[in-house]
């Protein structure tokens, strides 16, 4: 609805980051407000994708779970992938031609585990609705083109073993709230570009085994990391290679990894 007597716009109204009226001198103008997690509308459980070759995403018996993949009209190599149910467990697992996410509508997912994992063409993901997802394991695993992710909600994750391994494009890593993890093992292995580790709430996390081994061009973060985990009122009993040569490239990286004990590395 719209309605505008004057031309001077006094005031923008928002609702989070959506504009969602404009007032001017006399008049208002209002806009349909947009869900920020799902800005094209689309149903549940669906996932729009673009592949490189104009064909649906690849498929393995194997691997791959989804349900259907249908050309949106008007385009000729982008899809909406859909799953039933409240898991998107290994959802394009293998889509070696997804090379992008564009949005997606996981309202109430509680799995996304396997979710991209060896999408190894996949360089660009957006914010989606992760809420309610409790199971973040391997989403990312093998992504190696992947150059950046958004600071998804992970309040009610517990488990993001292997989430990044081998996302060798990764240059940062966002400051994921990770109060109720318990299994960060490999989470970042071989991330071989990021150049600082995030202090990531380790307070319940027991399984950090490998979790930054091979972040080789680490400048920063892994010794604070350290010592907030090694002294936190329960420490992770598996941290076995936690930070193996990790910032091992760079002259400060090296420095604090020459203060970490040989058992976390």
């Amino acid at each position: 609805m719209s309605l505008q007597l004057g031309k001077t716009k006094i005031k923008e109204v928002y609702f989070g980051s959506i504009k969602i009226a404009q007032m001017y001198l006399g008049s208002t103008r209002v806009f349909e407000a947009v869900d920020p997690y799902n800005p094209l509308n689309l149903p549940p459980n669906t996932v729009r994708v673009r592949t490189n070759d104009g064909n649906p995403p690849i498929k393995d018996e194997d691997k791959a779970s989804y349900e259907s993949a249908t050309l949106v009209s008007g385009t000729t190599d982008t899809y909406d992938v859909y799953k039933s149910g409240s898991a998107l467990w290994a959802l394009l697992w293998g889509s070696t031609n997804v090379v992008e996410v564009i949005a997606a509508n996981t309202t109430g997912i509680v799995s996304m585990a396997y979710m991209f994992k060896d999408c190894s063409s996949l360089t660009t993901i957006p914010l989606f609705d992760t809420s309610k997802v409790k199971y973040l394991s391997s989403m990312f695993y093998g992504c190696r083109s992947l150059v950046s992710v958004p600071l998804f909600d992970t309040s009610n994750v517990t488990d993001m073993d292997y989430m990044f391994t081998f996302c060798e494009s990764l240059k940062d890593i966002p400051l994921f709230d990770t109060s109720k993890v318990t299994n960060m093992e490999a989470s970042f292995l071989s991330c071989s570009n990021i150049t600082a580790v995030p202090l990531l709430n380790t307070s319940n996390v027991t399984f950090m085994k490998r979790a930054f081994a091979g972040c080789n061009k680490v400048q920063s973060g892994a010794l604070a990391l350290y010592k907030q985990a090694s002294t936190q009122a329960t420490p992770p009993s598996e941290h076995d290679y936690a930070f193996r040569t990790c910032g091992q490239d760079t002259t400060t990286g090296a420095a604090e990894l020459a203060q970490i004990p040989d058992d976390w590395k």
